[in-house]
């Protein structure tokens, strides 16, 4: 959770520079982990955190909460949330009329088609983090991406980039452990260097944890009905909107 929007967190420091921010979560590990490392950052950043709040996961209405944000008048709303709750946090957003220079998700419900086609013209301008995306500079990213869109006829999300690095993964320990025997895999997997269509895959202990694959994480941005990268600029397949239009200037 303390890398999960590591991206996001640069783009804020070097692009959007918001002086507040208001911190919404689902009350899960998921929710509250994440929220904390944003709240942390913020912290640091000097960035100041107006609203940190959580919610039950499967509200049915978030327009209180969403009030209680717009009287705060905070730069960014950043979010925690699985896909309905993302869907209708946004939803509500645009009902409450409520107009921050950015609303940011932690990947999750955000980075997923899913979220497009069920907010529809809410989800315009939403930004998020992102494990992978489509124009990632890695060796067989761009392969993967069209071979598994042709399949299925849509695009994967991250967990399917890291789904299938995975299976890469086992095979490259299996090919290089000297038996089958749980010590001797072990002892194969600490010392994976492999690159994948994911990214650099290598388990490593940082920062008080343990076997970790830590991998630089991206800024998606839904512009006209897609996803864009918009951060690091090395790999943007667009320029980030910040900040963003109202709801009133977009329907004109």
């Amino acid at each position: 959770a303390s890398d999960f929007d590591n991206g996001l967190k640069e783009f804020m420091e070097r692009v959007a520079r918001p002086s507040s921010i208001a911190i919404l979560h689902e009350n899960t590990l998921f929710g509250t982990s994440t929220a904390g490392a944003m709240r942390e950052w913020a912290r640091k950043a000097g960035v100041r955190v107006l609203m940190y709040e959580a919610y039950d996961a499967g509200s049915p209405d978030f327009k209180p909460l969403l009030m209680r944000v717009k009287s705060a008048g905070t730069d960014i709303v950043y979010m925690v949330s699985y896909l309905l709750d993302a869907v209708l946090l946004m939803r509500h957003a645009k009902e409450v009329d409520l107009n921050p220079k950015a609303f940011a998700g932690a990947a999750a419900g955000f980075s997923i088609l899913p979220f497009i086609e069920g907010a529809g013209e809410t989800a315009e301008y939403v930004l998020s983090s992102s494990m992978w995306e489509r124009s990632v500079p890695y060796r067989g990213a761009k392969e993967y991406y069209e071979k598994y869109t042709r399949r299925y006829g849509r695009p994967p999300s991250y967990h399917g980039a890291q789904g299938y690095a995975a299976v890469y993964v086992v095979a490259d320990v299996l090919n290089r452990a000297r038996s089958l025997a749980p010590e001797d895999i072990v002892d194969a997997l600490s010392k994976t260097n492999l690159m994948t269509a994911y990214g650099p895959i290598r388990f490593l202990n940082s920062g008080g944890f343990t076997n970790q694959a830590r991998l630089p994480t991206f800024v998606i941005q839904v512009q006209k009905g897609k996803f864009e990268v918009v951060w690091p600029r090395g790999v943007a397949t667009a320029r980030a909107v910040y900040p963003t239009p109202p709801w009133r200037a977009r329907a004109r």
